[in-house]
């Protein structure tokens, strides 16, 4: 089995522990509304790397803290009215914002309000490809 995927196996084991531990343990990350702040950052994986996602003025921009010794291409984020434009390398030990089309905002602010928005994530770590999705 090569390198990239034992990581890919580490890192599928570490994202299934942390979606179980979140489920069990439900924790209201926004609890304000968007007319009430400037921006809301809601973490979206507690596992290496570390990603957040900040909502601002009309923006989504995904930060992305590569903590690994290797680099990290995050080849596309979807969902019903995002997408990325093109893929971003996060080089090792990098902290990077990537920022993510939104094609109707009132629409996504809605899906985020109602913690019912789909954000899909493909990341690619030497030749293995993952996909997260999130609800947030």
């Amino acid at each position: 089995m090569n390198l990239g995927k034992i990581i890919g196996l580490v890192v599928f084991i570490s994202l299934l522990i942390v979606q179980f531990a979140i489920l069990n343990n439900p924790i209201n990350l926004v609890q304000t509304s968007f007319n009430q702040v400037n921006s809301i950052i809601i973490p979206l994986f507690t596992s290496e790397p570390k990603i957040g996602l900040i909502i601002s003025h009309n923006e989504l921009i995904l930060t992305f803290n590569n903590t690994l010794d290797l680099p990290i291409t995050l080849l596309n984020i979807t969902g019903e009215y995002t997408y990325l434009s093109k893929p971003v390398t996060i080089n090792p030990n990098e902290v990077k914002n990537v920022s993510v089309v939104v094609t109707n905002f009132k629409m996504f602010e809605m899906a985020v309000k109602d913690n019912s928005y789909n954000l899909t994530m493909v990341i690619k770590i030497f030749n293995t490809t993952f996909s997260q999705s999130e609800i947030i």
